[in-house]
């Protein structure tokens, strides 16, 4: 069995301009970014006849699905794959760098325990999802997804056997195949 994961295209949406900004301000920011178009670019499928794919319902995962999979009637979208949820920062009125908010939010999802139910509430998604696609007919699946779960997928993939590539952290529009 073959499982290609490819993180969405690049989100179309520039960082906020201002040197400080408060939880608010980082807040819609990123409610903007789950929004935003994508920048289409080109992935290398690996001469793979993919024959099936599963994206995450999000609209950047979406579109990035249907461009790279021949058929995008046939897409199948899950809520499952969605990306992981950022713990809440609205409502700081701290103001810091925009991308120390980024920071502050990963370490949260570390410290706090709301967080930390969400990351375990990815590893139950990411379970069901691979449970279903090893449970149907198709020998190479393609998903599309996000990043942090996409972390989450690479280490459930290798718990059951799959070899694939190592990465810190998954690039845009990049393919990542894993075999059984």
């Amino acid at each position: 069995m073959i499982v290609g994961l490819v993180r969405h295209y690049p989100v179309d949406l520039p960082y906020p301009s201002k040197r400080l900004v408060s939880g608010d301000e980082a807040a819609a920011w990123f409610a903007a970014y789950d929004e935003a178009p994508i920048v289409p670019g080109r992935t290398e499928l690996g001469g793979i006849a993919w024959e099936r794919c599963v994206s995450s319902d999000q609209p950047r995962a979406v579109r990035t699905a249907e461009l790279l999979f021949p058929a995008p009637e046939r897409i199948e979208t899950r809520a499952e794959l969605r990306e992981i949820a950022l713990p809440a920062i609205s409502g700081q009125r701290l103001r810091l760098p925009f991308l120390w908010w980024a920071v502050w939010a990963r370490l949260t999802w570390k410290l706090d325990s709301a967080a930390r139910e969400e990351m375990a509430s990815a590893e139950r998604r990411v379970q069901t999802v691979l449970d279903e696609v090893a449970n149907r007919p198709e020998r190479s699946v393609l998903i599309v997804s996000h990043g942090a779960l996409m972390l989450r997928m690479k280490k459930e993939l290798a718990k059951r056997g799959f070899q694939g590539p190592r990465f810190a952290y998954p690039r845009n529009g990049e393919l990542y195949v894993f075999t059984l």
